[in-house]
């Protein structure tokens, strides 16, 4: 598979060294309890050793595991014993034992550069399972902030259309003066402004024009701000990134830790603005809709989180979506369900992360 002679293999840097020889190799493995000491390794021994590696090791994978178990029950089926019709060189039984030695020394090596391959994806898994877990919490609060933002905005509006629709003051000492239709001057009935509204003419109102509302700009403006920005979720006990450091050093740790990412782009990662929220977070925005979307990546996100060092991550914009008349034998809890909702009303793969019912079945 890697295209390195057997010679090779053992003086990899990655082997281990100590273990060279056939009685080094049965040694080792009496020490790990995979022989019994009174026992002289052969095919059944060696096969039920392997069995036991790849049921018993921590954090193999599945591809590997099938590997070891294919070695093993091979191994098992070739015949121990040969024909007496044929003559036995000492040759060969000399060297099948120096050779599978050595096949097992290789394929410790080669579970062993497995193991720490697994702890590093382990590490990777943890961080995509925390931004799963906290995207419902974050979203939420970011929806009620946005919503809250776009009727703050629309208030001024508002305001100068119903001031724009106000009389003019009056000046001081002035009597306000209503026309009297003609027809009218000799009716004894006092004048009011209710009255004189509904006997004036039609050709005398004059209307207000109205401005358009600008709520539309608003809007889009605050959604261009929402593509250009990331959410950092730090953890509370962070080293550096924690309530006891300076803010401007917090700026230039992220920043320097965008300018290494920057690196691997053509991109501009030059932060526009820094918020520190109230839960110990930091939402940053990027000079570009772009830049963000580049940082979003999921190798990227990795790396930008690690050399953060701690516990930090990059939460993702999140949207609640409601689906009626589903049936109640629906598996919520089934990725299949979520692939074929994507795929019946053309929604990108994985952009669904979860469903939920709304009231219990």
């Amino acid at each position: 598979m890697t295209g390195k002679t057997k010679e090779q293999l053992l003086n990899h840097p990655t082997s281990s060294l100590s273990i060279t020889t056939a009685a080094q190799a049965r040694k080792h493995l009496i020490e790990h309890y995979l022989l019994h000491a009174d026992q002289d390794p052969d095919h059944p021994s060696l096969s039920l050793a392997l069995l036991n590696i790849a049921c018993s090791a921590p954090g193999i994978m599945a591809v590997i595991v099938d590997a070891i178990r294919s070695v093993a029950i091979l191994m098992d089926a070739i015949p121990t014993t040969m024909t007496l019709q044929e003559p036995i060189a000492p040759t060969q039984l000399d060297s099948p034992p120096v050779d599978l030695g050595a096949q097992i020394i290789s394929l410790m090596a080669c579970i062993e550069d497995i193991r720490k391959s697994t702890e590093t994806n382990k590490t990777s898994a943890d961080v995509l399972a925390r931004t799963t877990d906290e995207g419902d919490e974050l979203h939420s609060i970011a929806q009620f902030v946005g919503n809250s933002a776009d009727e703050l905005i629309d208030i001024p509006t508002q305001i100068k259309n119903d001031i724009s629709t106000l009389p003019p003051p009056l000046a001081p000492n002035t009597i306000p003066a209503h026309p009297t239709p003609h027809h009218q001057q000799d009716d004894p009935t006092p004048n009011t402004p209710y009255r004189d509204a509904l006997l004036t003419d039609h050709h005398q109102a004059k209307p207000t024009a109205q401005e358009p509302p600008l709520c539309s700009n608003n809007t889009r403006a605050n959604a261009a701000i929402k593509e250009r920005q990331i959410l950092l979720d730090i953890d509370l006990d962070h080293p550096t990134l924690n309530g006891d450091t300076p803010c401007n050093e917090i700026v230039n740790l992220i920043q320097k830790a965008l300018t290494n990412l920057q690196d691997h782009g053509g991109l501009s990662l030059q932060m526009k603005a820094f918020i520190h929220l109230r839960n110990g977070g930091y939402l940053i925005e990027m000079a570009s809709a772009e830049a963000a979307r580049w940082i979003r990546d999921l190798i990227r996100k990795l790396i930008l989180t690690e050399s953060l060092r701690g516990n930090v991550c990059i939460k993702d914009r999140m949207y609640n979506l409601l689906i009626p008349f589903v049936p109640i034998m629906t598996k919520v809890d089934d990725k299949s369900t979520l692939r074929k909702i994507e795929q019946t009303n053309d929604i990108p793969r994985n952009s669904i992360t979860h469903l939920k019912w709304i009231k219990d079945p």
